[in-house]
């Protein structure tokens, strides 16, 4: 699964399974208390069999990242982006998900976190998300 972030302007970007986890960790490590997501479009509590949206940021069902939730991702990875153990943290990160996955058996493919390419993609998110809020479809 992927996630797909579309943006209230119509903006996109997005993250693979890996990745996102990797990249709400890294938000949290620096700052970032999640406010939960608001139901997508289509939501309906009374014909879904689990009641209430849950507010997670764990599926792609198009569940609204608010704007002050978004902007406050952003500046965490700001935060995050101007730390001395930017590297240090994110080889971390992907080792720990690297470890789950593996603990599942799904076999991995490319495992080296390159900390250079992980730095541009999340200053480009970081930029997405102080833009306001955004779906994960």
């Amino acid at each position: 699964m992927a996630y797909l972030l579309k943006s209230e302007s119509g903006a996109e970007t997005g993250w693979t399974s890996f990745a996102w986890p990797i990249v709400r960790g890294l938000a949290e490590d620096f700052g970032w208390h999640p406010r939960g997501t608001l139901p997508p479009p289509d939501w309906n509590a009374e014909v879904e069999r689990v009641g209430e949206w849950p507010g997670g940021y764990t599926s792609n069902d198009g569940q609204l990242v608010s704007e002050p939730d978004a902007s406050a991702l952003g500046a965490a990875l700001d935060a995050a982006l101007a730390s001395e153990d930017f590297e240090l943290r994110i080889r971390g990160l992907c080792r720990g998900t690297t470890a789950q996955i593996r603990s599942a058996g799904i076999p991995l493919v490319g495992e080296g976190a390159d900390a250079s390419l992980w730095r541009s993609n999340i200053q480009e998110f970081a930029h997405f998300c102080i833009k306001g809020g955004f779906r994960l479809w």
